[in-house]
């Protein structure tokens, strides 16, 4: 049986070919819909795009997208608050590009049709913290390995390295993590 990755928000396009040239299946959620052509993977059986966004609730969610000045990197902004889009307003380094509505679904929902996942990435601009927090964790312990980037090095997401504590608080009792050498926003669990 192939090897199974879900990923959830932005995906290293590198590792997403490498993935799929082993031989993996590839299940990728980006709600942003100006990069959803970019995944050109559409002819691969083992690769598929939902264009959705996973949240810790269900429904319609408000998907504000910005980009720096100067860089071409795009970032989603799943959960908008007035201060994200009046930091944004006055922040020379970002242009506001676009808001969208978008519809989310749950970790749960995601792993639902799954006995056992290889790997989940999880990289959802904020959103990380409530998910590794509300997610039942009978439901996180179907991931042998979660990588995980906290928001916290961006600033008006605002994470902080309290709440990332309180979610390793949480999954250390099942999972072994790579502990970095220094503080660091990554984190790799791995289940016991």
């Amino acid at each position: 049986m192939n090897k199974l990755v879900v990923s959830i928000g932005a995906f290293n396009r590198k590792l997403l070919d490498d993935r799929l040239s082993d031989g993996w299946t590839v299940v990728h959620y980006e709600p942003n819909p100006l990069l959803h052509a970019s995944y050109n993977h559409e002819d691969n059986p083992h690769f598929t795009l939902v264009k959705k966004a996973v949240c810790a609730k269900a429904g319609i969610v408000p998907l504000q997208v910005v980009k720096k000045h100067r860089e071409n990197d795009i970032l989603d902004l799943s959960a908008t608050t007035t201060y994200i889009t009046e930091k944004i307003a006055r922040d020379a380094e970002y242009k506001h590009i676009q808001f969208f509505d978008v519809e989310a679904v749950t970790l749960t929902d995601v792993l639902a049709p799954f006995e056992e996942v290889d790997e989940l990435n999880v990289n959802c601009e904020g959103e990380e913290v409530r998910l590794m927090l509300e997610t039942p964790m009978e439901t996180l312990l179907k991931c042998k390995m979660m990588l995980v980037e906290y928001h916290g090095f961006v600033e008006f997401i605002g994470i902080t390295k309290d709440q990332v504590q309180q979610c390793n608080d949480r999954l250390w009792p099942h999972f072994d993590h790579g502990m970095p050498k220094k503080w660091s926003w990554n984190w790799r669990y791995i289940r016991r």
